[in-house]
């Protein structure tokens, strides 16, 4: 058979089982089934086991992948995906599972990854052919349907948070989530489906096929797309767009038009809604003149989780501990921002966390592999054949998907991350023999990574952080870490302090600390954020560092309670050095409220306008605003806020005043 030109001998052989092996493949289909109907309980949550039943589960899953990812070998696959994941799965994963301070908590999680490459391994047995990637198109329709009706309320944008509020809450009582799905997270593993959803739309008068299956088709594409745009998620609407740009100008003259179109739409939309306001319901009603500002929070998450990753950049911190460690050690500056993240909202930095250097060069040559792939399959397909469509799309897909994870995060071991994997196992099979890069690839890859390894593990007291700190970290483990000589000596003393932090015992922690103070590069921030009334470490830190803002602030904090008027001679000294920490402005308005409320407005105002730390800035801003008798400023201010109850304090002092005169504050 012909597919759109293609010689039969070119038609993507590269995943077909050699019959002579039929009875092994029929045995591992009949394992994976097995397998997935025993665990489906605990994935779903139905089920919570002890936790060796648990660490057995995950030791037969290891086990299925292995030989599922040798067979898979032995039947003349040249993909070097297949090698990829069995790593992740046979050697990285129990490792992970082994260092982890929280055993019971990553195995679980680890049944989901494994649960996601078993998924791969099942796609990859069946026979590629050009109707993979509508199967694609109906997973995604799957997915979006229990996104949309079980997806958690978010009130982000007005018309689309009334959209969103018609459809019940369904699925999410179904797959045992009561508190509904996380839209960012539906949004985001979306991304993979929108550009082939948009694609299939546009271009619906070239489906072959039965009736219903086209109409199905369409059908899938349209709920794709509106799940996608009513979670409302910023990072996913912005990448599948350019991920859409990416599918659609692969698609001659009417792709191109399609761009030019939406282009003029956004432009016109500009000039109608005015482009200011645009961009305040896009950064939630903040009034930021820096685009980066729009990642306000994201920032301080990052800056966590790298200094995490840069202590244990071997082997990891453990499968999916990294969150929970780095909201411990690593805590962000601004108290009250809402629960601690569950991943690093950045999927190559998660995965560095889970696995050390080994997991983000494989994950970055998967994503690197899936381009290639599918890049090569959309230029080989002819121009204006349905095969074009499909390929153009599943890369616009992957495009998406990598720009979303690079400001937030599809966990590996997450049940989203299942999508993701079936997702590839879909896409890579539908491509072409002789397209992949091949197990010479793989074994490139493989050298590289190891490496990389071997370099972070340089010098190899980073080997001591395994079996002397981080166990340390876990429940109840509050021993001391013994301190050494060697060039690991500073990361040591400040977990060592940290532990005694932890303990109670003050004094082992300043004299800890103070030596760390004396080292290279000390985690001052963070030292603030864990002791931020500790006078002697304060003043310590300002001996050595005078001209570091977060240091005079630091000060500051500590002598807030005893001495305010010293305490704002330093958050004057640390704003002249750093005006843009709105966490500062925030405090220097409250030690001015009491005696200098005109100051304290516009240390508030500052803070409103400087990311509006935990929702207050803005808030107090108008509260003092109404103490000045200013009405006018007060509601702007409100109206400002991304609180919500600031929002309403806004309209009904409209209502209230809305015939009123008030003069502005001076």
């Amino acid at each position: 058979m012909h597919v759109n030109g293609l010689q039969p001998e070119t038609v993507n052989k590269n995943s077909d089982i050699r019959e002579s092996n039929f009875g092994i493949l029929t045995v591992l289909r009949a394992s994976y089934l097995t397998f997935g109907a025993v665990i489906s309980p605990v994935l779903l949550g139905y089920w919570h086991p002890d936790p060796h039943i648990l660490f057995a589960f995950v030791g037969i899953g290891c086990l299925l992948v292995a030989i599922a990812a040798i067979q898979r070998v032995r039947s003349g696959s040249r993909q070097a995906v297949d090698l990829m994941l069995g790593i992740v799965a046979v050697v990285l994963l129990p490792v992970s599972l082994i260092i982890s301070p929280f055993k019971d908590d990553s195995a679980l999680y680890g049944l989901y990854l494994l649960a996601g490459i078993a998924a791969y391994f099942a796609v990859s047995s069946f026979r590629a052919n050009e109707e993979l990637p509508s199967w694609s198109l109906l997973l995604g329709g799957v997915t979006a349907f229990i996104g949309l009706f079980g997806m958690a309320g978010v009130p982000k944008f007005p018309v689309l948070s009334d959209i969103q509020s018609f459809f019940p809450l369904w699925t999410n009582t179904l797959l045992n989530n009561p508190s509904g799905f996380a839209p960012n997270e539906v949004a985001g593993i979306l991304t993979l489906f929108v550009p082939l959803s948009m694609a299939v739309l546009l271009f619906a008068d070239k489906h072959q096929g039965r009736t219903p299956q086209r109409t199905f088709g369409l059908i899938a594409a349209g709920l794709i797309l509106l799940t996608w745009l009513i979670a409302q998620s910023r990072g996913a609407v912005l990448a599948g767009v350019i991920g859409c740009a990416v599918a659609l100008l692969w698609l001659g003259r009417r792709g191109i038009i399609a761009c030019a179109a939406g282009a003029a739409a956004a432009i016109l939309a500009g000039f109608l809604i005015e482009w200011e306001r645009i961009v305040q319901l896009v950064s939630y009603n903040r009034r930021f003149d820096d685009p980066l500002r729009l990642f306000t929070g994201r920032d301080e998450i990052w800056a966590g989780a790298w200094q995490l990753f840069a202590d244990f950049p071997v082997l990891g911190t453990g499968f999916n501990s990294g969150s929970v460690l780095t909201a411990a050690v690593y805590p962000r500056g601004i108290p009250g921002r809402g629960a601690p993240p569950t991943d690093a909202h950045n999927m190559i930095l998660q995965t560095g966390l889970d696995f050390g250097v080994l997991g983000i060069v494989l994950l970055v040559t998967l994503f690197v592999y899936l381009i290639i792939v599918l890049y090569r399959s959309a230029a080989l397909s002819q121009p204006k054949s349905i095969e074009r469509i499909r390929m153009a799309g599943l890369l616009g897909g992957i495009a998406a998907f990598v720009l979303y994870n690079l400001t937030d995060c599809i966990a590996l071991g997450s049940r989203t991350g299942i999508i993701f994997f079936l997702w590839v196992g879909l896409a890579v099979h539908a491509s072409h023999t002789g397209l992949f890069p091949g197990k010479r690839f793989a074994i490139v890859t493989v050298i590289v990574a190891l490496a990389v390894t071997a370099y972070a593990a340089v010098p190899f007291c980073k080997l001591e952080m395994y079996t002397d700190v981080l166990p340390r970290l876990g429940k109840g483990n509050r021993t001391e870490i013994r301190i050494t000589t060697n060039k690991c000596e500073p990361t040591r003393q400040w977990y060592a302090g940290y532990l005694a932090h932890l303990g109670g015992s003050k004094q082992r922690r300043d004299s800890l600390w103070l030596a760390r103070l004396e080292e290279k590069a000390p985690p001052i921030a963070y030292m603030r954020r864990h002791v931020p009334r500790s006078l002697t470490l304060s003043s310590e830190a300002l001996q050595r560092y005078p001209h570091r803002a977060e240091v005079q602030f630091w000060v500051a904090d500590a002598m807030l309670s005893t001495d305010t008027s010293a305490a704002v001679t330093r958050y004057l000294a640390g704003l002249s050095l750093d005006s843009s920490d709105g966490l500062a402005w925030l405090h220097l308005g409250d030690a001015l409220i009491q005696t200098d409320t005109v100051g304290a407005f516009e240390a508030y105002r500052n803070a409103c306008f400087h990311n509006d730390p935990g929702l207050n800035g803005c808030y107090r801003a108008g509260k003092t605003a109404l103490l000045l008798g200013d009405t006018a400023t007060a509601i702007s201010l409100f109206e400002t806020s991304a609180w919500v109850e600031a929002n309403a304090l806004a309209d009904s002092l409209k209502r209230h005043f809305e015939h009123g005169n008030s003069g502005a504050v001076k």
